[in-house]
Parts: C-alpha cells; structure tokens; sequence
C-alpha cells in the first residue's frame, strides 16, 4: 500500500529511490515522506481517522522500509504512530491538517458572513408605500417640535427603517440631518 502511494503520488519516487540508494531516509525526505501519505490518508478517508488506518500506515512504513524502525520499541513503528499516547509523525501531520482546515472553514465563514464594506450594494429597506411615508413624516413633525428627549429616543427608533432607507438611496442620503435635526442637537444620538 505505502510503495503503491509513493509511486502514484508526486515526490514519492524520490523518496523510494533515496532508501533504495543510502539505505536510509533523510529527515527532509522522511517529512516529505509523511506529507504524502497524510495528504493521502485525508483524501481518501477524511480528517477524522480511525485508529487502526493510522495503524495500518505506521507498520506499512516501517515494512517498506525496515531501516526505520526502532530496534527498541515493542512494534518498531511507534515514532511514526502510537496509539497509546496518539503521537508520531504521522499523528502530528494529521493534526496539523486538522487545525489548518479548521481555520480555513473559519475564514471562510467569517469573509462570506461579512462580504461588505462601505461599496457593497446593498438592498435598500422597504418603507411600505404611502401609507408609511404619512406615518413616517408625521412622526418625524412631532419629534421635530418637542424638547422631551424621551420622546425624541422613542421616535427616532420608530423611523429608523426610513432613516437606513434615507441613507442607503444615494439620491436622498444628503438630506438625513435636513429631516432629522434632531440627530445634530440630542446628546446619545
């Protein structure tokens, strides 16, 4: 499996012809060596692995090639895969990948949630016709003729559909503080 991957994927040969050459892997070509079969592993099984194909990947490296295994370790391919603690080359690669995408699903999200700036077309709210206009002027009367800032907070929240409306229409956009005065002289508007 592992010597089909190498041979299949870009890079892979240099890594099979360096062991057949030196007998041995370089830490360049042992991470290059990693990378390819992560990649591998996450394309064909996703970035939530099961412990076993991890497993599977470890013993398959250290058969291809016998010079990495570790004399010492129970299996000889816990460097590259230990289940008991989940570390090892193989693990940190596949972490690595798992983070990465996590982050880019995040940036992802946040540039499609926000896609603005102060050019964007934007849909212009909908005042509701004649009707709302009256209301809206009426409103707007009122509150241009009293003192009472109570009131003045209250009516402007009632307008604000119509103020977004003002400012968002480039044509009208000028005349907002024409029409709401009160915006320039009541203090936390």
């Amino acid at each position: 499996l592992i010597k089909q991957i190498l041979q299949t994927k870009p890079g892979g040969t240099s890594v099979l012809e360096e062991y057949e050459v030196t007998g041995t892997l370089s830490d360049g070509r042992r991470r290059q060596m990693v990378n390819i079969l992560a990649a591998h592993m996450v394309e064909t099984e996703g970035t939530i692995l099961q412990r076993a194909t991890k497993e599977k990947y470890a013993l398959g490296i250290v058969t291809l090639f016998p010079a990495l295994k570790v004399p010492l370790s129970t299996k000889g391919y816990e460097h590259y895969y230990d289940s008991q603690s989940g570390s090892g080359f193989l693990a940190w690669r596949l972490k690595t990948i798992q983070r990465k995408t996590k982050l880019v699903s995040k940036n992802s999200k946040t540039h499609t949630a926000q896609g603005g700036g102060p050019r964007r077309e934007r849909e212009l709210p909908q005042c509701g016709g004649q009707l709302y206009e009256e209301r809206y002027k009426e409103v707007i009367s009122f509150m241009n003729h009293t003192s009472d800032r109570e009131i003045i907070l209250e009516k402007m929240k009632e307008t604000f559909e119509y103020r977004q409306h003002l400012i968002h229409n480039p044509d009208e956009s000028h005349t907002v503080f024409s029409v709401f005065p009160r915006l320039l002289d009541t203090k936390g508007l």
